[in-house]
């Protein structure tokens, strides 16, 4: 089951809910639904990626994947010609802190005045 397909099961069952009035247990009705989120996660992650769909998802590039999936680092989910990573595999890169943006804008003509004083 894919995520869309849960948030629709679970959109039809609670109109169902809604035109037949029901009343239900909360418990049981979250037991259900916390089952069904395992599942769906388990599911998902044992989802197998081509190492494109792996880069764009990573942010690693394809010949790295395939360089830790060469050296054993990843373990591949598909066939020697055709290498696959399992999405619960996964490495994910650091997002860079390095390029932030800032609010002040740079002003040209107030640059200029500083050093003109500074003379």
């Amino acid at each position: 089951m894919t995520y869309d397909e849960f948030v629709a099961a679970w959109e039809a069952r609670r109109r169902e809910f809604a035109a037949t009035g029901a009343t239900l247990d909360g418990v049981k009705v979250v037991d259900v639904l916390l089952n069904e989120l395992d599942a769906l996660r388990t599911t998902e992650g044992a989802r197998i990626l081509t190492l494109r769909e792996a880069s764009n998802l990573s942010g690693y590039s394809v010949e790295h994947l395939g360089l830790l999936i060469r050296t054993g680092a990843l373990t591949n989910a598909g066939s020697k010609g055709r290498p696959r990573i399992y999405l619960h595999d996964l490495p994910m890169k650091p997002k860079s802190s390095v390029a932030k943006t800032y609010d002040v804008q740079y002003d040209v003509h107030a640059d200029a005045q500083a050093l003109r004083s500074q003379r």
